[in-house]
This record gives C-alpha cells, sequence and structure tokens, in this order.
C-alpha cells in the first residue's frame, strides 16, 4: 500500500524509485517494529541469557518486565533494533526491486515471465546477503543491548572497533540470505495465486 501511495506521491517530482522503494520500506518498519521489538527483546534474552533474567515462558517474561520495570522497558534497546532492522529490509527491498527493475528491462516481459521464478531467487539472494552484510555491525550492537539494558553502547562500540563489522557475519549472512529467498519466492508464488506481484510497478 504505501509503494503505490508513495509512487503516486513522488511520481512527477523527479525523484529515482529506488529512493521511493527506500522510503516505503523504511516507513513500513518502523510501523511494525513498535508491535515486533518486545517479543524480540524476550526471544533474544530466553536464547542467550535467561540465567540473568530468569523468564519461565513468554507470558511470564512479559509480566516480570512490566511489574518490575514498566511497560517502557520493553522497549530498552530499540533504538539500535530500529536502525538495525529499518536499515536492513529497507536495503533488502530496495535491492530487490532494483534486481527484478532492472531484469525486467533487460530481458523484455515475456523472457521475464518465462524465468521469473529464476530471477526472483537470484534478486533475493543478493538482496538479503548485501543487506545482512551492510548492517551486521549494527545487529551486533542490538543484541548487546537486549541481553545487557544498562550497557553503554558507545563505550561498546570505541572499545570493539571494526571487530563488530564481523562478528557473527557468516551465520548472519547465510540466515539472512536462505530467508530472503524463502520469503521472496513465497511471496511470488501466493501473489500469482492472487494476481497481485510484488514487484509490480
Amino acid at each position: 500500500m504505501l509503494k503505490g501511495s508513495f509512487k503516486d506521491y513522488f511520481e512527477n517530482t523527479g525523484i529515482d524509485l529506488a529512493v521511493v522503494y527506500l522510503l516505503a520500506a523504511f516507513s513500513t518498519e518502523v510501523l511494525t517494529l513498535s508491535v515486533k521489538f518486545p517479543y524480540d527483546l524476550i526471544k533474544c534474552r530466553l536464547q542467550s541469557v535467561n540465567y540473568v533474567f530468569k523468564y519461565q515462558n513468554l507470558p511470564h517474561a512479559f509480566k516480570k518486565e512490566i511489574k518490575n520495570n514498566g511497560v517502557l522497558s520493553l522497549y530498552r534497546g530499540s533504538m539500535p533494533f530500529l536502525a538495525t532492522y529499518a536499515s536492513f529490509v529497507t536495503l533488502q527491498f530496495t535491492l530487490y526491486e532494483r534486481i527484478m527493475q532492472h531484469y525486467k528491462e533487460k530481458h523484455g516481459p515475456e523472457v521475464f515471465e518465462e524465468k521469473e521464478f529464476h530471477i526472483n531467487m537470484h534478486a533475493g539472494l543478493i538482496a538479503g546477503v548485501v543487506a545482512a552484510a551492510f548492517t551486521n555491525g549494527l545487529e551486533a550492537v542490538t543484541v548487546a543491548k537486549q541481553t545487557n539494558p544498562e550497557l553503554n553502547l558507545i563505550a561498546m562500540i570505541k572499545k570493539e572497533g571494526s571487530s563488530l563489522l564481523t562478528k557473527g557475519l557468516l551465520p548472519r549472512v547465510i540466515y539472512n540470505g536462505s530467508q530472503a529467498v524463502l520469503f521472496f519466492n513465497l511471496v511470488l508464488y501466493l501473489g500469482k495465486q492472487y494476481n497481485v506481484n510484488l514487484s509490480d510497478d
């Protein structure tokens, strides 16, 4: 919806479509993170440092955090999280859109339609891998803040330096690349069932 609305709004302004896609992806991610973040925060703590927080399960975690620290405690570390995931999704979708557009223009509609699933997989893989690689340092900071709410991010960044850019890089690239291939192909397949295409102009 936002992609279509933004495209109509900026149609005669001379702004490149890539910027329009970027704005639409970023706006969407900001809206969804307000709901998503508390769940990701609890998930991260349950997976890694639950010996510190001692959550019994998801409902207990929410109840304990709200009772002891208030509702706002569920949003500690939300700014680095927003920076990470809004950047990741924005970059991933922008790259995907641009790659799909490039193939459409290069091969023409008939050839594109014939090879659409192959092209879609290729575009999804590149978009997921590149976005993951470029935002890996941000995710390392995000996870550190989620697992240690009292952590001073500036001090941590100064201490870790450029090593933050490569911490857990390979697993993240593999995970996000695979996830992107699955996601974009699933969206393409489901879209065809309802005559909708994610990369429609």
